[in-house]
């Protein structure tokens, strides 16, 4: 597999996960230095699954909100 049909596929994987979760509740945890966001949606099939990781700014903005 070539780079670019491995980054293909890595970016559709991707945007499949997050379009799973679109609709669920999300925590924001912290693993390490990394802050990430996880279904806390008790009805879905993949509840405690990681969507994406977020910014750490970006999650200084949702604290302020």
């Amino acid at each position: 597999m070539t780079p670019d049909e491995q980054r293909t596929k890595t970016k559709m994987a991707n945007l499949a996960r997050e379009n799973l979760h679109r609709n669920c509740n999300v925590d924001v945890k912290q693993t390490g230095p990394h802050y990430g966001l996880y279904c806390s949606n008790k009805k879905c099939w993949r509840t405690g699954a990681w969507i994406s990781w977020i910014k750490q700014d970006q999650f200084k903005a949702i604290l302020k909100k």
